[in-house]
């Protein structure tokens, strides 16, 4: 007996539109398009949209450094350890030589402080004209002082292969001045392009005091310091036991490392001085107590304009402005550095009484001003106008207050009070943000008297149940669901006596839509894919089923019709007519002519092709209907009506009845 063989049929053979590789890189196509639009959208979304409402949390300890450094990065370090040698030998009695050059020690005398003339004859200086260039490093030591008095003229520390020139107090004093009409110019120098110093990565030129006195006036400073605070530019550096001191007054520092580097100083006083474009922070100060800035102003900083940390107590910052830092304009970071016992012996009491008075500050990357971990600040009369971030208090401390300033960010809430800040008060002031006005997180802040203008959102939010304090009377206006929006459980805020008048309010998906204008986009890409997907691939199923039964039933009617002549007749054939007998001719007539009846056509098997392979023309093959697939699946595939019916998503009522029909044939 012959047979087909049991296989299933090719993508062709059974009408398949496209192949399965062809589908899949379709597939992968559209994907990738999704994706890519996607990201797009991302990327366009995180730009347009304001940034988000909930403050900053408290930062986490610094991760340590990963990474190799650049060759110049080691070659600056490497230099400043030689530094520290150097100054150790000089001081210590040695010579001080570096890769063959000495260092000058300036020895006590009786007859006063040293000067230019003095350097220039120990050979550590030479002059042309009004140029002075200082040849060789200068040690100036305990109860030694210098006094470089040279108004109009021109001071240059001139760097070599073997290191650059410098002036350092160990325990001296250095004074550097010229006059108001003609100040004095230091520069870093390059003798070999005989051009200022731009390249830090061989060192420049620097000034520094450590447990001495420093005093610069009416001077300017340009191209100084590398790599470290110390050799920075202009340092003043101490011990906690030996704390140097310093006076800084009409001084332009222009391209330095770090503008003004103190550490470990008491009662530093800088005023009238201008920082512009240092290459980290204009002004920073490491322990150092006291200090006191006025009418200075810092621009264009790599890093912050003016930087407090390690517990630099009682500093004041009056007047002046600080503008278009990379990171934040002010930044006071009280932080102790410890929180218990460690081998250092550090304090693990925050830093206390920053005054904050008539500054301007705008126009920085980060932000403006970031008050971290620092008890019993005062900002008043700050104006802060920024992108982000304008005012944040974070960190655990206590007793900050905000009175008659005038701060607004384009971009998210205004004041940000976060991170365990305790009894924060903002009074009499104007604040203006974009999303919110102030926003509190685990902090206690009371707002009172204060002017609050919103262009979307909220004029006070509390973002979580440990925000605590009091909203009383304030001036609201602005556009959002609630002007005071208290998350649930913050029972600890309460909101009375406030001028609401010029609040409108909206619907907060309203709200939500205007604050995601790409929001209808995503849908678009992505929703409504994802819910035609299900559709798809309901139709992928069925046609894989009807296709599965269709091939199943034309195999079982192909087995069956080979089999030979007993085969069993096709259910939808129709059985052939009984021949009508030709009536009998009259007597004398003649015979009539009766064509022959046609033979009815015979039924037609499935063609057979190579490999005994069915030809299939559709999802359902050679059958003309669902009626027929499924006549056909019960009768000779041996299919039940239940599996049929669900296949072809018909009652099964209706199958059976079809069935029925076909048995019981025409009536």
């Amino acid at each position: 007996m012959n047979t087909l063989p049991d296989h299933r049929l090719t993508p062709d053979e059974r009408g398949d539109p496209a192949s399965s590789r062809r589908t899949l890189v379709a597939f992968a196509a559209i994907v990738v398009v999704v994706v890519g639009a996607a990201v797009a959208i991302t990327a366009a979304s995180n730009e347009a949209k304001p940034s988000e409402q909930r403050p900053p949390a408290a930062a986490a300890s610094p991760a340590p450094v990963t990474g190799t450094p650049a060759p110049g990065d080691i070659a600056q370090a490497d230099l400043v350890d030689e530094e520290d040698r150097r100054l150790q030998s000089a001081v210590s009695g040695g010579t001080g030589r570096r890769g063959g050059v000495t260092t000058v020690v300036l020895e006590p005398r009786e007859v006063g402080a040293y000067g230019v003339d003095d350097l220039i004859a120990l050979g550590a200086a030479s002059r042309k004209g009004r140029t002075i260039t200082l040849r060789r490093p200068v040690v100036v030591p305990s109860g030694v002082s210098l006094r470089i008095h040279a108004p109009g003229a021109t001071l240059r520390l001139a760097g070599s292969a073997a290191g650059p020139a410098s002036v350092v107090s160990w325990g001296g004093s250095l004074t550097v001045s010229g006059t108001a009409a003609k100040p004095v110019r230091v520069i870093g120098w390059d003798r070999a392009t005989r051009a200022p110093d731009v390249d830090e990565t061989d060192g420049r030129g620097y000034l520094r005091v450590h447990s001495g006195r420093l005093a610069v006036k009416h001077a300017s400073l340009e191209h100084l310091g590398f790599w470290s605070g110390r050799t920075g530019g202009l340092a003043a550096t101490g011990t906690s036991f030996a704390p140097s001191k310093a006076q800084i007054v009409d001084v332009n520092i222009a391209a330095p490392h770090i503008g003004v580097y103190l550490a470990d100083t008491r009662k530093v006083a800088i005023s009238r001085t201008r920082v512009q474009d240092a290459d980290r922070d204009g002004i920073q100060l490491d322990r150092s107590t006291g200090a006191r800035i006025s009418d200075v102003t810092v621009a264009g900083s790599g890093l912050s304009g003016i930087r407090a940390r390690y517990r630099s107590d009682r500093l004041s910052l009056s007047g002046g402005s600080v503008t278009g830092s990379a990171a934040y304009g002010i930044v006071a970071d009280g932080r102790p550095r410890a929180t218990g016992p460690n081998p250092a012996g550090r304090s693990v009491v925050n830093a206390t009484g920053l005054t904050l008075t008539g500054t301007t500050v705008t126009g920085n990357r980060k932000g403006g001003v970031r008050i971290f971990g620092t008890n019993d600040a005062s900002v008043d009369g700050l104006k802060a106008d920024e992108d982000r971030a304008a005012l944040q208090v974070i960190g655990r401390s206590s007793g900050t207050s905000v009175r008659d300033s005038v701060i607004t960010s384009r971009r998210g809430a205004a004041i940000a009070v976060a991170g365990g800040a305790l009894r924060v008060t903002v009074v009499g002031s104007t604040v203006a943000g974009t999303t919110s006005g102030i926003t509190i997180a685990d902090a206690d802040v009371d707002v009172s008297g204060t002017a609050l203008t919103i262009a979307k959102g909220h004029a006070v939010q509390v973002t979580d149940r440990r925000g605590t304090g009091s909203a009383k009377g304030n001036t609201v206006s602005g556009a959002g669901p609630h002007a005071f929006e208290l998350t649930d459980g913050a029972d600890g805020f309460t909101v009375s006596d406030n001028d609401a008048q010029r609040w409108r309010t909206t619907h907060p998906r309203i709200e939500w839509i205007e604050n995601n204008p790409f929001a209808l986009l995503w849908a678009l890409i992505l929703v409504v894919p994802a819910l035609g997907l299900r559709f798809v691939v309901r139709r992928h199923r069925r046609h894989r089923d009807l296709r599965r039964l269709a091939e199943e039933t034309i195999i079982a009617m192909a087995r069956a019709r080979r089999q030979g002549p007993a085969e069993s007749p096709d259910p939808l054939a129709q059985p052939p007519r009984a021949e009508r007998p030709a009536p009998a001719p009259s007597v004398g007539a003649p015979a009539a002519i009766v064509p022959a009846a046609p033979a009815p056509p015979a039924p037609q098997a499935p063609r057979l092709v190579e490999a005994n392979r069915i030809i299939t023309r559709g999802t359902m093959g050679q059958f003309r209907s669902a009626h027929d697939l499924a006549v056909h699946a019960v009768l000779e595939g041996g299919k039940s009506p239940h599996d049929v019916a669900r296949t072809l998503r018909v009652p099964v009522a209706v199958v059976t009845s079809w069935v029925d029909a076909s048995r019981s044939g025409p009536t």
